[in-house]
């Protein structure tokens, strides 16, 4: 909890001065929290958004009606113009407090660079259905059962009726390194930087007819841009992904293919490969 000199937000339309809405955790989680913002502002609720510097351009476009800013340091002296705060993290305890209530889930509620976006459609689109694929992350908690070999999507990426494209974050060359060592036709963009540019990243993935991937950030975005995504997840999934079910509550255009068995991603590639 950051130290603000101001009340935590209670639920309630402010009478006068702005909310200070603040991202925590990590990028997935305030791109999957910022869901709830739209209902914030039809409350006529004014608000600041404190987010990380990466989604600056693509929240001011997506919000216009947010005063978007980064780096909100709570050590500042008080501002009088804001009258409470809260963690976006919180905002579920006050809007999705049952399913009936996810109804409200728009999709998308973030917006790319179209002309960005238009550009890569031009580049990838040759006739062919463009899909791109992201297969591991570096989460030192949970990163190692949610990751996969490239080569394990060996079966889906000999369909050479679609244009692949590389999702996965990291360092260009050591990607087309493993793209060569798994033998798979993978196109990987070497314009886009992830660390660098999301904006530029989220124009790249709202270019993309589907996304499979596993679970990370990239899932989270393609899911508030309105991209149909398929999410791979590991036996162990994540609280949100909920049980038993092929559907997500906070991203409509999301289908889940979920481990029968702990580490059983043969299975799950298999299921997506007939799926698709």
């Amino acid at each position: 909890m950051r130290p603000y000199p101001y009340p935590r937000w209670k639920g309630n339309k402010l009478a006068s001065g702005h909310l200070l809405l603040w991202g925590e955790q990590g990028i997935g989680d305030e791109i999957m929290f910022a869901g709830l913002i739209p209902e914030l502002l039809a409350a006529e609720n004014r608000i600041i958004l404190d987010c990380e510097p990466r989604l600056l351009p693509l929240f001011r476009r997506s919000f216009p009606g947010v005063h978007v800013v980064t780096g909100f340091d709570e050590t500042r002296p008080p501002d009088p113009q804001i009258a409470a705060h809260l963690p976006t993290g919180s905002l579920p305890r006050f809007f999705r407090t049952s399913e009936l209530a996810f109804a409200s889930t728009t999709s998308p509620y973030l917006m790319p660079d179209r002309t960005r976006r238009n550009q890569f459609r031009s580049r990838y689109a040759w006739e062919k259905k463009v899909v791109g694929i992201a297969w591991y992350t570096k989460n030192a908690k949970t990163g190692r059962s949610r990751s996969l070999q490239l080569s394990q999507f060996s079966p889906l990426l000999q369909r050479n009726d679609i244009f692949w494209v590389s999702l996965q974050y990291g360092d260009h060359a050591a990607l087309e390194q493993q793209a060569s060592a798994a033998q798979v036709p993978l196109f990987i963009d070497r314009e886009v930087d992830q660390f660098q540019d999301l904006d530029l990243f989220a124009a790249q993935v709202a270019a993309m007819d589907l996304v499979i991937t596993i679970d990370n950030s990239t899932a989270h975005l393609a899911g508030a841009l309105g991209v149909p995504v398929w999410l791979l997840l590991p036996f162990d999934r994540d609280w949100r992904w909920l049980q038993a079910r092929s559907d997500s509550p906070w991203y409509p255009t999301l289908r889940l293919f979920r481990q029968p068995r702990l580490g059983d991603w043969q299975s799950v590639i298999s299921d997506v490969t007939q799926s698709l």
